[in-house]
């Protein structure tokens, strides 16, 4: 496995990402490794990510605190994007828990601590060693995800009700960046729904589909806005990675 090259695909990725930032203003699913990584690859690679995403954090405005608290989540991003069974998830009150790669991600952190940037390199990594997901019988296919605001689901049920939302959970992989920031009521035709609680409901039993969340929120905090079949998604049914 060329490393380098791989790498060299994140460097290259992280830089147009974060470049970008830095200019802005205040199973029934299985993943198929084809080229898989080391355990020691994978420490390595993850601790490169992170010292190159250090170097960024001078570029970057004070609304945005990239540090070594990182590496840990970085590592164990990677693992579920490349479905190693290795993977550690995190409670909490810091209890370090083996995961399940064919569960659900959800990455937890303050504002600017690099949720959105983890979610850029895993992606990078697992199309560069092309890991293939392969739901029921259906032919094997290159990893791929969308990514979405919670607040775009939102504003996709105001324009044509659940409907619309679905059209944007059509990927059998759906990243979600920020929920529990969006807002809670949202009203289509007279009729008002809570969007992030109906996508949490209806991913409780999905085993075709997975989830990749971000939020600043626990578990507790988030089953409290979305109630008991949504915890069911939060819970059960998902790894979590705290930046600390």
């Amino acid at each position: 496995m060329d490393i380098d090259k791989v790498y060299s695909r994140i460097e290259t990725s992280i830089d147009m990402h974060l470049g970008s930032l830095a200019c802005e203003k205040p199973v029934l699913i299985r993943f198929c490794p084809i080229n898989k990584l080391s355990e020691i690859e994978c420490m390595k690679l993850a601790k490169r990510v992170g010292d190159y995403l250090m170097k960024w954090e001078y570029s970057l405005n004070d609304e945005f605190e990239i540090t070594q608290k990182n590496n840990n989540v970085i590592l164990n991003a990677i693992k579920w994007a490349i479905a190693d069974n290795t993977m550690l998830k995190y409670s909490e009150d810091n209890k370090a828990l083996y995961g399940d790669p064919t569960k659900n991600l959800i990455i937890k952190g303050d504002i600017g601590t690099g949720k959105r940037t983890i979610l850029k390199i895993m992606f990078e990594i697992a199309r560069a060693l092309e890991i293939t997901i392969q739901v029921s019988n259906k032919e094997r296919s290159i990893i791929y995800w969308k990514t979405h605001e919670a607040t775009a689901l939102v504003k996709a049920y105001q324009l044509g009700g659940f409907a619309e939302v679905d059209k944007l959970l059509s990927s059998n992989i759906i990243a979600i960046l920020n929920v529990g920031d969006e807002p809670k009521e949202a009203n289509y035709m007279g009729t008002k729904a809570n969007v992030m609680r109906y996508v949490l409901e209806s991913f409780a039993s999905r085993e075709d589909k997975l989830l990749i969340l971000t939020t600043c929120y626990s578990a507790k905090e988030l089953s409290k806005l979305y109630k008991k079949r949504a915890e069911y998604t939060l819970t059960k049914r998902s790894n979590w990675l705290i930046i600390r």
